[in-house]
C-alpha cells in the first residue's frame, strides 16, 4: 500500500456509484418531493395555505420581509419611438441596491394604463435588452399595457463587480437566496409602478421566460396586488426537476424547499388569481413532458380550490396550459397563444 492509500477510505477503487453524495441528495429530495400530496380536502388546504406561504417566505431569504426604504427613483432618459415612450429609470430595491429598468408607455392611448413587469431569463449579456424579451415587451405595449422589464442581478447593466451571477452562493451563507434578491426586486417594481400616476395599480401582471419564468412563479404567490401572470418555461415539479437532470443554476436552490412543498401547492397559493404556465416542446431544461405531469396534479389541487384548469393548447411546437380562474371569470392578460411573428 503506498503512502497515499494509507489515509484513503476507498484504497485502490472509488466509491460505489450509491456512495455519491450529488446521486444521494438527488435521490433524498426526489423522495421528499414525491412525497407532497394533494390536501384532503379545502379545509385541509386553507389550514395548509398559511403555513406553506411562510415556508417559501422563508426559503427565499425574505423572513422577515425587507424594509420598504426609499426607492430613490429617477429618470435618466426618454426616447420616443412611434407608438410608445420609454423611459431609462434607475431605483434602489434595497439602500444602494440599484435595478436598472426600462417603462414603455403607450402613445395615442388614455391611462391610467394597466402595466406587467416583464422579468428577462438569463440573457447574461443583454438583459432587458435581449432582442427577443424587448419584441414580448413590445408587443404588449401594442396591446395597450405599459411595461416595465428590469435587469436582474448581474445581468445587462447590472453585470457588474459585486453583482455577478454566483452572489447566489455566498447568499446561502447569511440566509438569503440569488432568487430572494430578485423576487425582492419585482416586488419593489411593483412598488415603483404604483408611485406612478400613469399606471392603475388595480391591474397589474407580471410575466417572464425561463428565469424570468421562476422569478414570476415564486413571486405572484407573495404579493397579492399581481391580478394575473404568465410563467414560460419554468413551471414543473421539483422531482421530475431533480430527477431527470435540468440546469441546477444557483438561482433555481432555495434551502427546504423539496422537503417542504411541491410546485402545485405553490400554484394553489394564486388562487384565484389567473396564471398562465408555458413550456416548449424543444426545451431541454423544462420541456413539456415534465410541466404536463406537474399540471396533471395540480389540476387535482384547482379541483378541491373549485378553480378550472384550461388546455393543453398546442401550436407547432408550443404548448401552454391555463390554470387557476374561477369558474366565474376569464383570463384578460393573455388572451391566446402568442402569435409569431411579433411586429416590433
Amino acid at each position: 500500500m503506498t503512502d497515499p492509500e494509507r489515509w484513503s477510505a476507498f484504497p485502490g477503487e472509488a466509491p460505489v456509484p450509491e456512495a455519491d453524495a450529488l446521486q444521494f441528495n438527488i435521490r433524498l429530495g426526489c423522495q421528499q418531493a414525491a412525497a407532497r400530496t394533494v390536501p384532503a380536502d379545502r379545509a385541509a388546504w386553507e389550514a395548509r395555505r398559511p403555513i406553506l406561504k411562510a415556508e417559501l417566505q422563508a426559503a427565499l431569504g425574505l423572513d422577515p420581509w425587507p424594509e420598504r426604504t426609499p426607492l430613490k427613483a429617477r429618470t435618466t432618459g426618454i426616447a420616443t419611438r412611434g407608438y410608445y415612450r420609454v423611459e431609462n429609470v434607475v431605483f434602489e430595491s434595497r439602500p444602494r441596491f440599484v435595478v436598472t429598468a426600462n417603462l414603455f408607455l403607450p402613445l395615442g392611448q388614455t391611462g391610467p394604463f394597466p402595466a406587467v413587469v416583464v422579468v428577462p431569463g438569463h440573457a447574461m449579456v443583454e438583459g432587458k435588452n435581449m432582442e427577443k424579451y424587448l419584441t414580448a415587451q413590445l408587443g404588449l405595449v401594442r396591446q395597450g399595457f405599459a411595461v416595465l422589464a428590469y435587469d436582474p442581478i448581474g445581468q445587462g447593466e447590472r453585470k457588474r463587480p459585486g453583482f455577478e451571477h454566483p452572489l447566489g452562493y455566498g447568499s446561502f451563507l447569511v440566509g438569503r437566496t440569488n432568487e430572494g434578491y430578485i423576487v425582492w426586486d419585482t416586488i419593489r417594481a411593483i412598488d415603483y409602478l404604483c408611485s406612478r400616476s400613469e399606471i392603475d395599480p388595480s391591474r397589474i401582471g407580471l410575466t417572464g421566460n425561463s428565469g424570468g419564468g421562476e422569478n414570476t412563479f415564486y413571486t405572484m404567490p407573495l404579493d397579492s396586488r399581481i391580478k394575473a401572470a404568465a410563467s414560460c418555461c419554468f413551471t414543473c415539479s421539483y422531482e421530475a426537476w431533480l430527477r431527470e437532470g435540468g440546469n441546477h443554476c444557483a438561482c433555481n436552490h432555495m434551502p427546504g424547499l423539496a422537503r417542504s412543498m411541491e410546485q402545485f401547492e405553490i400554484v394553489g397559493l394564486n388562487a384565484p388569481r389567473p396564471y398562465l404556465a408555458g413550456n416548449a416542446a424543444e426545451d431541454t431544461i423544462l420541456p413539456i413532458p415534465r410541466g404536463a405531469r406537474h399540471l396533471d396534479q395540480d389540476q387535482d389541487h384547482l379541483r378541491l380550490l373549485r378553480c378550472r384548469r384550461h388546455g393543453p393548447r398546442s401550436r407547432g411546437t408550443r404548448r401552454a396550459w391555463l390554470v387557476a380562474t374561477p369558474a366565474r371569470s376569464r383570463l384578460r392578460l393573455v388572451r391566446q397563444m402568442a402569435p409569431g411573428p411579433w411586429r416590433r
